[in-house]
């Protein structure tokens, strides 16, 4: 049996091309050939009808007609326009439905359609589509010229002359091949013109016999590329209704079309595909899809369809079509089912000179020709059979990895491979049978190829190319575990744990996996030093110094190296009953370790991915394992981990095990160190990041008891050296323990560090007390609060002394001075002489017999910080000398020895007030002769003091009579006053009573005179308030008004006017409230005698004077200017009425006032227009005349001066005028 006896074949081997839609015979064909799925009949069809038929009531759109490549989307768009074109060509269509749908549209359109193939805008390429086609028809429009109308009103335009010529018929226009051409132009500023192009054409749809199609291969919306436009693209989306073509309706053209059969040929199919179902899980699922689209398997359209290359689809009917034509003359197979299945599509994409211009699918089509060639060589032998089998597989493969991106490996399992290719073998005559036969394959082509360019994803089981090629690190990995020695495994465990648990300082020692560790010591709120090792406890011996404990993380693999010893400060934790999978998978992480090491530098990169990959699935093993399965084993008894109080969520796996060996080693604490102080005090525990802070806290504390400091507060307590409020040694057996040490000793002998403390051999700087074990900083606590209750001297390796007095010190203790000072030894005793002279000098009473009354600290702390707070006060005033108002008060000579002492006396005072107590004074280190020298600078203070009070008294008449000095024009009065300001330095310094008074009375006299001299030139030049009202009545008069509206005639010197303007500005009225009190108070009123020296006096009865005979002077100046022949030829020009004014006003008959100014000014500036200025000013004047000449001399001078003026210009047309 042939397949062609089972189907009645009619091939699909042509693209549709809009180009050939006015050939009648292909728009025959396109109509009968076309094949409706119920899709296309219920729901696409009547969709696109009702938004085309231009008679419908509702809302109209665009139309996007979606489809890949070959799925019939340019045949649908073909169709449906040719209808609407053609109505005629509706009885072609072979089914009843559609047809009677169409007829709404039928022969009632004019058709535009065309492909984009162009770079240009979608604008320009449709408007000029639009007018070549209307051009054809007869109608003239052109887009151009309708200036910036948006593009759906142009559109409109366009319509309106369309619907003049056809008033019965629509306009559609169809575009193919959008997706593409919008892809070409998807920059922003391209894209979003085009999209606006697209959302006024899908607007125009509606209310109108425009209609717009066009064709794409995806929703526009949905395309990546775009997704920065989303809102114009939803702008786009709202104006169109998307017909989409799926797969289904792919498959139905197939069955009706090309593969269609009648019910005889149907039942021979299912006859033959029969035997076969036991075999094949989803052919008996669904056995009529099989029948129906025999030979075609149903599966080829869904992997054809997720192929990631878009030009691949293109084909997918002339594929199927060609596939046909091959087999129609071929005998059905007997022993398979005869499919052609989506394998074989691979062999058409490599026949494809264009599909193999794509990367992607030649770097495909390298890989499976290598696999080719390896199964070539192979499969031979007994497994030669399995050869067409491996190829198949291999074949699909291919097209699976074209389905997704190539990095991600899409494969498929043997299952799928079984049903989806319908394999067979003539050995197998049941379905899991088979399936062993088809993996058994696959293997082989993974040995084939060794893993390199064919694997297997051991997570979903699923066989897959290998982009990679090359080394299969998965494998090589496996191969390298394969050989690892069971301590070599073991050692990678360690690795694993190092890494994860974490521990990410360095090794206590190069080349031993021993790390340095504290653990909490929880009862003391403390810690305690020791050691975590990996693997063997018989290195413990090569660690020093000896610490406190030691944790043991024990072997998996190697059995002979799981020994324990069982000592009291060691505890073991034991991993035995660790998964084979996570021993595997931590193997598989110590392999791909081992391997990175060796690699060169290209692989590195590909090996460290590994290891992170493996070192992460190991980890989420041993996170699920490790507390159920771990033991925990102390001095011989094993407890389950889970068994202990563990921490919660947060916490390291390493914090975990610390926690629990803290638990374990709890009683050995105890008992090692049964005196060590309890830190229970402190709010967070003592440990190894914040033991140096907290012991310097407890310096601090010891330093500044009165400050708040609850840390140094919690460290004397742990010491016994801290009751409320207050220092205290009663409760500390450490502070007991060396003051027995220091009075066995003897009176006056002192306690060498080598008695106190003693170095832990091969440390790093460990140092404990000989007595209790504590460590060298806590003892030093100890000691400076001993220290600073003035029971002892602490003498440091620098030579320096803390005591009582100099607690301070403490804050800048360095971390070697703990362990490096010298001895400490008693404080000295008192010297009652010293101290009496220094109570008398600083608090003017003896007080060196009160030594024990508390209150007498006060007062000497009290007095001593009041004295070097004035003493550092007044340095800070006389550092460099004192100069006050220019006058030097203190030289730079005498500010150097102020400087020198005051230090010395302030620095004196600071230490005084250390001396708070009974025991700090005993440390007073001050002779009487130290106190007599230095008590010297007390009465110099006192005296600068008095000197700066009365430069202060004297500050206020002294800057009065600096600021009078600049106002002053009597030149002998300014002189005295400077003269009595400079005596200030001489009086000052004399310290003399009287004479200070004498000088107030001087400066104060200086004032008086200055008062009464400013008042007099102040009322000299200011004028009074009659005489202000008469200046605002002159400046609002006629004559006033007159010379601001002449002023601006070119022909009038206004010279004068503006001198009048600045002498009459120049008048201020005097204030009523200045007077000599006033004046008294500050030396400036609004009035500088300066700017008035030598000034005139004027008068507001003469500047009136002034201005009227300034206008008398400009009127005979106008009326002259009227005399003028130049402006006697022009005066005809002028409107009657003009000239009658200016013979009115040159007679006498009227008057200038203020309102004829403006327009006789006007008047004769018209006529004076031609006539050139020439002004005559006075700096030239006085270059002209300066220096004695004759009568004669000065006339020609003069004559020189105007003809330099006046070079180049017509005589007869200047007029010389001063400025």
């Amino acid at each position: 049996m042939k397949y062609k006896e089972l189907l009645n074949f009619e091939p699909i081997t042509e693209i549709i091309k809009f180009s050939r839609t006015n050939e009648s015979s292909y728009q025959e064909s396109l109509i009968k050939t076309f094949v409706f799925s119920d899709t296309f009949k219920n729901h696409l069809i009547p969709l696109m009808v009702r938004n085309l038929d231009f008679n419908y009531s509702g809302e109209s759109f665009g139309l996007q007609v979606v489809g890949n490549y070959g799925t019939g989307k340019s045949h649908l768009m073909s169709l449906v326009s040719l209808i609407a074109e053609n109505g005629e060509l509706i009885n072609l269509l072979n089914d009843e439905k559609p047809k009677k749908d169409l007829t709404a549209i039928a022969g009632k359109f004019k058709v535009l359609r065309f492909e984009l193939g162009n770079t240009e805008s979608l604008w320009e390429v449709i408007t000029y589509q639009i007018e070549i086609y209307l051009e054809s028809l007869g109608v003239k429009f052109s887009f151009d010229g309708h200036g910036p109308k948006p593009y759906y009103d142009k559109l409109q335009l366009m319509m309106a002359e369309f619907e003049d010529k056809f008033p019965d018929k629509g306009f559609l226009i169809v575009i193919d091949e959008m997706l593409a051409y919008l892809k070409g132009r998807s920059t922003p500023d391209k894209l979003n013109q085009d999209l606006q192009v697209l959302q006024a054409l899908g607007q125009a749809c509606d209310s109108s016999k425009f209609k717009f199609i066009f064709g794409v291969q995806e929703m526009i919306y949905h395309s990546s590329e775009f997704q920065f436009a989303a809102d114009m693209l939803q702008k786009v989306n709202d104006r169109y209704k998307d017909i989409m073509i799926t797969k289904e309706d792919v498959a139905f053209i197939v069955k009706n079309r090309l593969l269609k059969k009648d019910e005889h040929q149907k039942q021979k199919i299912k006859q033959h595909l029969d035997p076969f179902l036991n075999l094949f899980t989803d052919m008996h699922g669904r056995t009529q899809d099989y029948v129906e689209l025999f030979p075609v398997h149903p599966t080829y359209f869904e992997n054809f369809e997720k192929i990631r290359i878009g030009k691949s689809q293109r084909e997918i009917l002339k594929t199927l079509s060609n596939q046909f034509s091959e087999i129609l003359e071929q005998d059905v197979p007997k022993d398979n089912p005869g499919l052609l299945t989506y394998d074989k599509y691979w062999e058409d994409i490599q026949k494809s000179q264009d599909l193999m211009a794509i990367p992607d699918v030649r770097k495909v089509k390298e890989i499976t020709e290598t696999i080719s060639d390896k199964i070539e060589t192979y499969f031979t032998g007994v497994r030669a059979s399995k050869k067409v089998i491996a190829k198949r597989i291999t074949n699909a493969c291919a097209i699976k990895l074209l389905q997704h991106e190539l990095t991600k490996q899409n494969g498929t399992n043997a299952e799928h491979l079984v049903d989806d290719l319908c394999l067979t073998d003539k050995l197998a005559n049941e379905r899991d049978f088979l399936i062993d036969i088809i993996e058994s394959a696959a293997q082989q082509i993974i040995s084939a190829t060794s893993g390199q360019y064919f694997d297997k994803n051991v997570e979903n089981g699923e066989y897959h190319l290998r982009i990679e090629g090359g080394i299969n690190f998965d494998q090589k990995i496996k191969d390298y575990a394969a050989t690892m020695a069971d301590g070599q495994k073991d050692e990678y465990f360690f690795k694993f744990l190092e890494v994860n648990l974490p521990l990410d300082h360095d090794t206590y020692r190069t080349g031993f996996r021993i790390w340095e560790h504290a653990i909490d010591w929880k009862s003391h709120k403390t810690f305690r030093d020791g050691y975590i090792f990996f693997g063997n406890p018989n290195e413990k011996s090569t660690t020093h110094p000896r610490q406190h404990f030691y944790m043991y993380f024990m072997p998996i693999f190697d059995d002979a190296k799981k020994v324990r010893n069982h000592e009291e400060d060691e505890v073991y934790f034991i991993f035995d009953d660790l998964s084979k999978e996570f021993k595997d998978a931590v193997t598989l992480y110590g392999a791909a370790l081992a391997l990175e090491v060796r690699a060169d530098s290209s692989q590195k990169t590909i090996y460290r991915q590994k290891i992170e990959e493996m070192n992460k699935k190991a980890r989420a093993l041993f996170d699920q394992e490790y507390v159920q399965i771990t033991k925990v084993d102390y001095k011989g008894k094993e407890l389950p981990l889970s068994g202990y109080p563990l921490p919660g969520a947060g916490f390291t796996k390493e914090q975990i095990f610390s926690n629990v060996a803290s638990i374990v080693f709890e009683p050995w604490f105890d008992n090692e160190r049964p005196n060590y102080p309890k830190f229970t005090q402190l709010n967070a525990a003592v440990a190894n990041d914040n033991f140096d802070r907290l012991v310097k806290q407890g310096l601090l504390k010891i330093a500044n008891p009165e400050q708040a400091n609850r840390d140094g507060e919690g460290i004397l307590s742990g010491l016994g050296l801290w009751v409320p409020g207050m220092l205290d040694y009663s409760h500390s057996p450490y502070a007991k323990s060396l003051m027995k040490l220091l009075t066995d000793k003897g009176d006056g002998m002192v306690l060498n560090r080598d008695e106190i403390i003693e170095y832990v051999d091969k440390s790093d700087s460990l140092w404990l007390s000989k007595d209790f074990k504590i460590e060298a900083e806590l003892e030093f606590v100890v000691m400076a609060a001993l220290a600073a209750l003035g029971e002892i001297e602490i003498t440091l390796n620098s030579g320096k002394s803390i005591n009582s007095t100099n607690l301070n010190e403490l804050k800048d203790i360095q971390k070697q001075d703990f362990y490096t000072f010298t001895h400490i030894k008693p404080p000295k005793g008192l010297n009652l002489a010293a101290l009496k002279v220094m109570f008398v000098g600083i608090l003017g009473r003896d007080l060196s017999n009160q030594l024990k009354d508390t209150s007498t600290y006060t007062h000497l702390v009290s007095a001593s910080n009041e004295w070097a707070k004035r003493t550092v006060t007044l340095l800070n005033k006389v550092q460099s000398g004192l100069i006050f108002q220019g006058i030097e008060i203190i030289s730079s000579e005498e500010a150097s020895k102020y400087n020198k002492d005051f230090t010395v006396f302030y620095r004196f005072c600071d230490k005084l007030a250390n001396y708070t107590s009974e025991a700090k004074i005993k440390n007073f280190s001050f002779s009487v002769e130290d106190l007599n020298r230095i008590l010297l600078t007390k009465a110099e203070v006192e005296k600068v003091e008095k000197q700066l009070a009365e430069v202060a008294l004297l500050q206020i008449d002294i800057s009065y009579l600096q600021q009078c000095k600049q106002y002053i024009t009597d030149i002998p009065f300014k002189e005295e006053i400077n003269s009595g300001i400079n005596q200030l330095a001489s009086v000052i310094s004399s310290g003399d009573a009287a004479k200070m008074d004498a000088y107030k009375t001087v400066l104060s006299k200086f004032k008086e005179r200055y008062a009464d001299w400013y008042l007099q030139l102040y009322l000299k030049h200011r004028i009074s308030e009659a005489d202000n009202t008469q200046k605002h009545a002159l400046l609002d008069s006629n004559n006033k008004t007159i010379c601001d509206i002449l002023k601006e005639a070119d022909f009038l010197s206004t010279g004068q006017y503006s001198q009048w303007l600045n002498k009459i500005n120049k008048l201020q009225p005097a204030d009523s409230k200045v007077n000599k009190s006033l004046i008294l108070t500050a030396p400036y009123q609004d009035f500088n005698p300066s700017d008035f020296e030598g000034a005139e006096i004027l008068s507001i009865k003469q500047l009136k004077s002034d201005l009227s005979d300034l206008v008398e002077q400009w009127v005979d100046t106008l009326k002259e200017t009227l005399d003028d022949p130049m402006v006697k030829k022009k005066i005809d020009l002028l409107y009657q009425v003009l000239q009658k004014q200016l013979v009115d006003f040159k007679s006498g008959k009227i008057s200038l006032t203020k309102d004829n100014a403006l327009s006789i000014r006007n008047a004769i500036m018209d006529l004076h227009k031609g006539l050139e200025k020439v002004e005559l000013s006075i700096e030239g004047m006085k270059a002209t005349f300066n220096k004695p000449l004759t009568p004669d001399e000065a006339v020609e001078a003069f004559k020189v001066y105007i003809n330099t003026l006046t070079k180049g210009k017509e005589r007869e047309k200047i007029r010389i005028i001063l400025k």
